[in-house]
C-alpha cells in the first residue's frame, strides 16, 4: 500500500509564497494576488489571478525552495511535474502554433 502524504504546500510553502506576492515587482499588466492567497481568507480567486498565480508566483517560489534538491526528493519530482504541466498549459492555450513553437 502506498505511504500517504499530506499537502504538498504545507505552511512554510504557503507562507514563502505569500512573502514572495509582496516582494516581487510585476508590471501593471500582471494581476496581483491577494496577500493572503493560500488561505481561506482570500476567498475565491478569478481565473485571471490563477493565471498569475500559476504564471509567475507559484514557478518562481517553487524554484526557489524545491530547485536544487536532489531529483530523488519528492517536492523536487512534484516542482518538475509542475514546470512541464505549466508549459503544456502555455501551448495549449497560444493563439498560433509554428513549428518553431513546437
Amino acid at each position: 500500500m502506498p505511504r500517504k502524504r499530506g499537502p504538498v504546500l504545507g505552511p512554510f510553502e504557503v507562507e514563502e509564497i505569500q512573502c514572495d506576492i509582496k516582494h516581487i515587482i510585476t508590471p501593471t499588466w500582471v494581476t496581483d494576488l491577494p496577500h493572503n492567497f493560500g488561505t481561506p481568507k482570500a476567498s475565491t480567486l478569478k481565473a485571471d489571478v490563477w493565471r498569475s498565480a500559476l504564471q509567475l508566483y507559484l514557478p518562481l517560489t517553487l524554484i526557489r525552495l524545491w530547485g536544487n534538491l536532489p531529483q530523488t526528493d519528492h517536492h523536487k519530482r512534484v516542482l518538475d511535474n509542475t514546470m512541464m504541466l505549466l508549459q503544456a498549459l502555455y501551448y495549449a492555450s497560444a493563439t498560433t502554433m509554428t513549428e518553431a513553437k513546437q
